[in-house]
């Protein structure tokens, strides 16, 4: 018997106050929720806009462990709330390490658990090593939902850091599933915002097509 999962992935422009950038968040996750959504999926490092285009010692305050970053707290309280799961991007530091973390919110409000983001891109544009430290848990899968989720993502979305070999527009999506993972390479045109929207589109709907076949 196939069962029925909504996710939502949300994308939205984000300033520099982090409580109005979370306050925003929060609103399309009640809007996604109130479409019955039972996984939703905010933007990486929603805290605001995307710091790593420069190298600035001073972003590194903005980095929290876990259970103090706000993000986390603000989405742990929604998730409770609304019954939902809300995997939630954070800037993460533990002890001298940062990370490009991710933690998985369950619908009680607790943290099923965390993934650092393994693929640290650098380049122009892109100095995401100055900032982050490759990830230390490895690619996980949580049960949640009714079904096991674990989606990764990686590319170049542009306006720089694309190669002969890697152009911009290029991205990498992966669904782990108990059978295995799925892999694909897709190539997509226009802007950042459009390659990172193209790209959420196509994550969900591989996402779609597993769980179809469970």
């Amino acid at each position: 018997m196939t069962q029925k999962i909504t996710v939502a992935a949300l994308q939205l422009a984000f300033g520099e106050d982090t409580a109005e950038n979370i306050r925003n968040v929060s609103e399309l996750v009640r809007e996604a929720a109130d479409k019955d959504a039972q996984v939703v999926l905010p933007p990486e490092l929603f805290e605001g806009p995307y710091f790593c285009r420069v190298e600035d010692e001073g972003l590194f305050a903005t980095a929290k462990p876990v259970s103090q970053h706000p993000s986390v707290k603000a989405m742990r309280k929604l998730a409770e709330e609304l019954r939902i799961w809300i995997p939630t991007s954070f800037f993460e530091a533990e002890g001298p390490h940062y990370y490009n973390s991710l933690a998985m919110i369950g619908p009680d409000g607790k943290i099923e658990g965390v993934y650092r983001k393994s693929h640290i891109p650098d380049g122009p544009g892109y100095e995401e090593k100055f900032y982050f430290r490759p990830g230390n848990t490895g690619f996980k899968v949580w049960q949640g939902a009714g079904t096991t989720l674990g989606i990764g993502i990686t590319g170049v979305a542009g306006p720089t850091g694309g190669s002969a070999e890697k152009p911009v527009g290029t991205v990498h999506i992966a669904v782990a599933t108990p059978a295995g993972t799925e892999h694909r390479q897709f190539l997509y045109p226009g802007d950042r915002e459009r390659v990172r929207w193209q790209a959420s589109q196509a994550a969900l709907d591989m996402a779609r097509r597993e769980l179809m076949r469970m």
